[in-house]
């Protein structure tokens, strides 16, 4: 079952505190360019696609005549590709390095999408498709997404694990989290730092009891109050165990479950 967008900042904890490399500050960017780019390319009757035929593209669909120009329009706007449609490899490249640092599997990603096609249509359609492969899956509900709540949400995680780090009775030692998420073996405090992580985040109240009032309003803003269907994942995710550590790492399983991958 693939994840659904709404859910994709609250599961993104499970894998973003495994990286505390990421730039975040940089993500909160790229976020808003992405938004003005669709907006701008939105807006002209030449490249602007309806949202029935977005979803229809999503789910592997025939593209419209005018799917190529829209890819172009906003590959463009996010200077993926330069005025005459040929690849900026070095912009690709500087915005992946900002945001993920100079990590080997993106070079290999870059290499492996930056690669101009037959023409510039072509060739932004190839950037998509090939980024898609490698980005976090999308459902068809990805317009709906509410581009300041991830930033803010984004922000909370790293705060939330940077102040669980900061306590020795919590913090984790590097590259643990990413070992409990391979499936290796938990140390013997990831029952606290989950449970400090979560409360940071008020997924647990004080007595580590479920906020599940507070999961179903970040829910709610994250899908700007247009889409149910997180809470079927509430159901089986903000379920109470033996304690409250428990709790805690069983949400953060749980989510990690509906969580997209991302590299490394």
């Amino acid at each position: 079952m693939k994840a659904f967008i709404v859910l994709l900042v609250l599961g993104l904890a499970a894998t973003s505190l495994a990286r505390p490399e990421l730039n975040f500050s940089e993500v909160k960017e790229s976020i808003k360019k992405i938004k003005e780019a669709r907006k701008k390319c939105q807006s002209n009757p030449a490249t602007a696609l309806d949202e029935s035929t977005l979803k229809n593209l999503a789910r592997g669909g025939v593209p419209p005549a005018n799917a190529g120009a829209y890819a172009l329009c906003i590959s463009k706007t996010l200077n993926w590709q330069n005025a005459d449609g040929s690849v900026n490899t070095a912009v690709i490249q500087s915005r992946g390095q900002a945001i993920f640092g100079n990590k080997p599997e993106l070079q290999a990603i870059i290499d492996e999408c930056a690669v101009a096609q037959e023409n510039p249509e072509a060739t932004a359609i190839h950037l998509f498709k090939c980024y898609r492969k490698y980005s976090p899956h999308h459902d068809e509900h990805e317009h709906r997404l509410h581009y300041a709540e991830v930033a803010k949400s984004v922000k909370k995680i790293k705060d939330s694990h940077e102040k669980c780090q900061a306590n020795s009775a919590t913090a984790l030692e590097d590259g643990a989290l990413k070992q409990v998420l391979k499936g290796g073996e938990a140390p013997a405090n990831f029952g606290a730092y989950s449970l400090c992580v979560s409360k940071a985040l008020e997924w647990q109240n004080e007595d580590g009891s479920i906020n599940r009032a507070y999961l179903e309003e970040r829910g709610q803003a994250l899908s700007e109050g247009n889409d149910t269907t997180y809470k079927a994942i509430l159901d089986e995710c903000a379920v109470a165990q033996a304690n409250p550590e428990a709790t805690a790492v069983h949400l953060f399983k749980c989510y990690r479950k509906y969580a997209s991958h991302h590299i490394g």
